[in-house]
């Protein structure tokens, strides 16, 4: 049976938050438990328009040679973000399906996250939870629909002023994605220019607020002390900078992994939904004001009552939050039983069992963790129990949240070490590469220090850049499984399907696609089989076989002009000796004719008086042989003589 074939298009994630490469972790986890093969196309987040142009041709002229089964892409996506552009572009590539992920549409597959609808919830927390009244809302770079709903929520609790909402248009020449700029405008307008006493400030992203927090620091402003700060997208510095940030979890992760389902049920001619809403979440931490255990209101609608006893939360549903790693049933079952027989392992053990999985990560830890706060902050407001009891069950809850948190330390410690060995090795063959300007050593550096680097497999590809549409590539280096592979092997058959060479042992392999480019200029691209998933890692590496190569082609044209200037310069000599000799033997010619000349005009100029010495001795010859003819002659007198 064919494995299927899906792609994922979507901008490279540079900074340190990674959202977009947590959307790529999803798809790469839920292609890897479906056994399905994936190309990811990725795209610099440029914002001049024709080398964004330049880097999309490329990778469709890519998926064109892929025989892809299906297409997920990023929903909000610059250049491709609606269905009929994404059609468009793709039309010559067998009539795939698509999925958008992250943008809901009425006429194409889509998951997305409803972000409204936790505007609403946030307000009430600020509102109802803290009394903060003087709200500023900092508007998302593009707009949507939570500044209506803020709006409408402000104009509902009587808290609305115009002058709280701080538009793109406020913030004046600003580089879109330059936050540090943006938040030195943002304080600047709240608290100078238009003088608010803020309550809080509501940003829309986690970089942006942190840079907030930074330039409040600088003047002398306290948070949450003087004034609440809150967040969203729940980014990785948001959740140890101080104070951690309240925010909206924005769920990347789960758009990519479900995006992924939803593909291949399409594929395999399943009925799906045309638009998926995916769940985020409220997270509550100290900027707000909330200390660590809050006493928050409940996050969803649930059937238990206010106020109820042990007995009767358990025989509840206990349908309190919607956890993103724990199981819900699980862990408040364990937990009842844990205060009910005073017996804290029932319930530090299920606690570990999830966060002891050999194969948990960072991120899952952080979600173990907000599960936890989560849950705690749900449950213990409506339970009803003793002192001694209550005491009992908030040192679980501390001890379950300090054993996730030293997992999470250690963890962290691991992949530090390991961040740092890989950044070294990378470091070391990046300087190597840019140092040699020989496509056949950078190949070989590659060769030697892809394993170290921990990247699996790679094929590098060479383009004519005057040939793009036409799909002219030629394989330079190809390296799988811990080999190199000889590129020779398939050219016959790169050009017109990929899928042949890439995907011909029919192991479910992943690969992440990258344009190989100096500023606008296309070199040509790589695939990498991933081994860690942070793209940064894919993404220098380009930049650096970018420059190598770029500067190996320039060597190689230099040094083939200097060849055919020593061919032109020993032709130009080859040509002036024999010119030379020519001019030589010319000379030579011409002193001869010259000399003929003189020697002719010599010979003329003595022959004429000889001739007539000649002649002359012939006339007396002649006239002596007459006189003596004459002498005796009886004609002849002494008169004639």
């Amino acid at each position: 049976m064919k494995r299927i074939t899906v792609g994922f298009l979507s901008e490279t994630s540079m900074d340190i938050e990674r959202f977009t490469g947590l959307m790529l972790s999803g798809v790469i986890d839920a292609v890897e438990k479906y056994g399905m093969n994936l190309v990811r196309f990725s795209l610099e987040n440029i914002y001049e328009h024709y080398q964004y142009d330049k880097q999309l041709k490329m990778n469709v002229e890519i998926a064109k040679k892929m025989n892809l089964d299906g297409m997920l892409y990023l929903g909000w996506g610059q250049g491709y973000h609606t269905p009929e552009l994404i059609r468009k572009i793709f039309k010559d590539c067998n009539k795939m399906p698509f999925v958008s992920i992250g943008s809901g549409f009425d006429d194409m597959p889509s998951l997305y996250n409803e972000g409204s609808i936790y505007i609403k919830e946030l307000m009430a927390h600020l509102y109802e939870k803290h009394n903060y009244k003087k709200i500023v809302y900092i508007c998302p770079i593009a707009d949507d629909d939570r500044l209506v709903l803020y709006e409408k929520i402000s104009k509902e609790y009587g808290i609305y002023d115009p002058n709280l909402i701080i538009k793109n248009k406020d913030l004046g020449h600003i580089e879109k994605l330059d936050f540090d700029k943006r938040a030195k405008k943002i304080v600047s307008l709240i608290f100078k220019e238009r003088k608010i006493d803020a309550d809080v400030i509501m940003s829309m992203y986690t970089n942006e607020t942190i840079q907030i927090l930074k330039e409040l620091t600088l003047m002398g402003i306290r948070v949450p002390d003087d004034v609440a700060v809150t967040s969203w997208e729940d980014g990785i510095y948001g959740k140890y900078i101080t104070p951690p940030l309240t925010t909206v979890y924005f769920p990347f992760y789960e758009l990519g992994f479900k995006g992924v389902e939803k593909i291949n049920d399409i594929i395999s001619g399943k009925p799906v939904e045309m638009k998926t809403v995916i769940p985020g979440k409220l997270v509550i931490r100290n900027s707000c004001g909330c200390t660590t255990f809050s006493d928050k209101p409940k996050e969803t609608d649930n059937t238990v009552s206010d106020i109820m006893s042990i007995e009767e939360f358990r025989n509840s549903s206990m349908d309190i939050i919607n956890c993103k790693i724990l199981n819900q049933q699980k862990t408040v079952s364990s937990f009842i039983s844990g205060i009910t027989d005073k017996n804290e392992n029932i319930f530090l053990n299920e606690i570990d069992g999830v966060v002891l999985e050999s194969n948990i990560n960072v991120d899952s830890l952080n979600s173990i963790l907000d599960d936890l706060y989560s849950l705690r902050n749900n449950i213990m407001p409506i339970l009803s129990l003793e002192r001694e009891t209550l005491n009992y069950a908030e040192n679980l809850w501390i001890k379950a949240i300090l054993n996730t948190s030293r997992r999470i330390e250690y963890v962290m410690g691991l992949n530090q070490i390991e961040t740092n060995k890989t950044a070294q090795n990378l470091q070391e063959m990046e300087q190597d590469i840019i140092i040699n300007f020989d496509i056949g050593k950078i190949t070989a550096i590659l060769e030697t220090n892809l394993k170290k680097v921990g990247i699996p497999g790679c094929y590098i590809f060479l383009s004519d850049k005057t040939e793009i549409a036409a799909g002219k590539h030629r394989p330079i280096f190809a390296y799988s499984e811990g080999k190199r592979k000889n590129v020779k092997e398939f050219n016959k058959n790169f050009n017109t399907d990929l899928t042949v060479e890439l995907f011909s042992d029919n192991v479910r392999r992943t690969y992440l696609t990258h344009i190989l480019h100096i500023h606008q200029e296309l070199i040509g691209f790589a695939f990498y089989e991933p081994g860690s998933k942070d793209e940064r890692i894919y993404y220098s590496l380009s930049v650096q076989i970018s420059s190598a190569i770029k500067s190996a082609l320039l060597v190689k044209k230099i040094d083939q002009r200097a060849l055919d200037l020593r061919k032109a310069n020993r032709s130009l000599k080859d040509t002036f000796d024999s010119l030379k000799k020519n001019q030589e033997k010319l000379i030579a010619s011409e002193k001869m004719a010259l000399l003929g000349r003189l020697t002719a005009g010599i010979a003329h100029e003595m022959n004429t008086p000889l001739a007539a010495i000649r002649n002359s001795l012939q006339e007396i010859r002649n006239l002596n042989d007459e006189f003596r003819k004459s002498i005796g002659h009886p004609h002849v007198t002494p008169e004639d003589l």
